[in-house]
């Protein structure tokens, strides 16, 4: 807490923490607790690859579901793919599947999830 932008915004900081305890507040790509389970989701929120997709499709014109199914490929590949994830998940209290489109079934629950046609 010594640095002064955590010491201005301290009043912030402490307010999301609470909500997040409280449950009026989630992490990045969680929506309902099962999503907590997930070993990998914090390094999806982490990269770049979303943020990637978002921008090919709104720059530079990239058909949606192509952009889609890349970034998937790449989370499969560059993060639930690698060794450290895949240490994680074996010590995870719930099967995770092998790619981005198995994941837990609750995620559809968010909001702004898109839906898989």
């Amino acid at each position: 807490m010594g640095h002064p932008e955590r010491k201005r915004w301290k009043p912030w900081l402490d307010a999301q923490l609470k909500w997040v305890e409280i449950g009026r507040a989630h992490p990045l790509l969680v929506c309902n607790p099962q999503d907590m389970l997930v070993p990998w989701i914090g390094d999806v929120a982490a990269a770049p690859i979303l943020a990637d997709m978002v921008m090919a499709v709104v720059e530079r014109g990239k058909d949606p579901k192509v952009a889609a199914k890349e970034a998937s490929d790449k989370i499969s590949r560059d993060i639930i793919g690698r060794p450290r994830a895949r240490e994680r998940a074996r010590g995870a209290s719930v099967a995770v599947s092998s790619t981005v489109a198995d994941a837990p079934a609750a995620r559809s629950s968010c909001p702004s999830a898109p839906t898989r046609s």
